[in-house]
């Protein structure tokens, strides 16, 4: 077997703003492809280098890493701008923000699905001898069909190496939020026979496990900004539960920092009232906090993720939540200011457009790949001067968009469709009826 080169791909990125050659992507911080480097390099007895498209014809394997949707459109940019769409080399592609294989394998002659520490060392060697070893979670690309059925790889333990100096300590949630797509691209504890009291990834905490302990941020998320919301989507944290958690709060020397996520334009929010949410703050700050709190809440718009319950929801990408959500500015961003607890929001809500591009990559048929290309390379598109609102305004008189957002029958089938998870494809379905009706019942 003759020595490989390989290497990872550092995209192009569309609009960056520094030329710097300190530039770090981000994608050099993905953990998961960190293991996959170090899994390599071990096997292989070779060094894997990141680098920029100028460079990739020097070697073998490209590897990319998709852990986002951005990092799928900086993937278009790269290939059709900066190599003309030229890949004489066998490039792999995995991540875990691979949930449409549609979009993808144009740009890949290999695509491993979910971790691939334990099956890429045999696809790099069937790629060198020409003998590819078969696998329900690696995808030839040149005989895919979007009819045939292709399964998540999951890892049953947490990696016990350190990558980049971090180790791995969380993995899995055993809850079941019905809009997240992490509790199926991931392997819940409860389905683990090793490692099987982690939840989570990173240092989100979930909010029923959060416990403040010391001055630190801490990061959680709510996902609803009224009781009927959360339970609708099955998280049900009530009111009185926010209250009791933030009052519990024993006495620290520091101030309490508090990062908390929402998700808000669910299919029945055609408006958003967080004023039952505020009323919440204020009665906790009424009951009495022992510490001075500070609460940034981060509001990230629904979309209808592939392989969850809500995946045949409606997208609402017609309400401007910016513009919604400032009737509920004291001034500045603030939302409450009481004695003990302050409660901002910071302007970095997502757009229409970025929904909009995040809906397409989940929702499109290879087909669809002109439309990414119109977003990435048409002038007007790329003019720093349009802003997104105008620029969703062109795509929507260039393009039918409909199909991306609107809802479908429980049950359709969609572009992602073929990818399977550890879930009961029956289960889904049931889930998503439940939904549904929550949605009409409660909100």
């Amino acid at each position: 077997m003759k020595k490989a080169k390989i290497c990872v791909l550092i995209p192009e990125i569309p609009h960056k703003k520094t030329k710097s050659p300190k530039f770090m992507h981000r994608s050099m911080k993905y953990f998961g492809l960190g293991i996959i480097v170090k899994e390599i390099q071990e096997e292989f007895n070779i060094e894997v280098p990141y680098v920029d498209y100028s460079q990739v014809g020097n070697f073998d394997i490209v590897l990319y890493s998709i852990h986002s949707v951005e990092d799928f459109y900086n993937l278009v940019f790269t290939v059709k701008t900066k190599l003309q769409a030229h890949r004489p080399n066998v490039w792999v592609g995995g991540g875990a923000g691979i949930a449409n294989l549609e979009m993808i394998v144009d740009y890949f002659d290999y695509i491993v699905l979910g971790r691939g520490e334990g099956i890429i060392q045999d696809l790099i060697k069937g790629i060198l001898n020409n003998d590819i070893v078969s696998s329900k979670s690696i995808i030839e690309t040149k005989v895919y069909s979007n009819e045939n059925p292709y399964y998540i790889n999951y890892a049953d333990r947490l990696y016990p190496d350190k990558i980049m100096n971090r180790k791995e300590t969380m993995y899995g949630c055993k809850y079941n939020c019905f809009y997240c797509r992490y509790r199926y691209s991931s392997l819940p504890p409860n389905k683990r026979e090793l490692d099987n009291k982690t939840t989570m990834p990173g240092n989100e905490e979930t909010f029923w496990e959060l416990e403040i302990k010391d001055g630190s941020s801490y990061t959680t998320s709510l996902d609803g900004f009224t009781e009927k919301t959360r339970y609708a989507v099955n998280k049900p944290i009530s009111n009185q539960r926010i209250i009791d958690k933030l009052v519990a709060v024993p006495k620290l020397k520091t101030s309490v920092n508090l990062k908390v996520y929402f998700i808000a334009g669910y299919p029945f929010e055609s408006e958003i009232d967080i004023s039952e949410f505020i009323e919440v703050c204020r009665k906790a700050d009424e009951i009495g906090l022992k510490n001075k709190t500070f609460i940034r809440v981060h509001v990230t718009p629904f979309s209808a993720e592939p392989s969850t319950p809500m995946q045949w929801e409606k997208m609402n990408t017609n309400i401007n939540l910016r513009n919604m959500f400032k009737e509920f500015q004291i001034s500045n961003g603030i939302l409450f200011k009481g004695e003990m607890l302050q409660v901002v929001m910071p302007n970095l809500i997502s757009s229409e457009f970025t929904l909009l591009k995040r809906a397409i990559y989940n929702r499109g048929f290879r087909a669809d790949l002109e439309i990414v290309e119109y977003i990435l390379i048409d002038k007007f598109m790329k003019n720093h001067n349009n802003n997104h609102t105008q620029k969703t305004q062109r795509l929507k008189e260039v393009f039918d968009l409909d199909r991306f957002v609107d809802e479908y029958p429980i049950g359709s089938h969609l572009p992602s469709s073929n990818i399977f998870s550890w879930e009961d494809p029956n289960k889904l379905v049931k889930m998503a009826t439940q939904f549904r009706a929550n949605s009409l019942e409660k909100v």
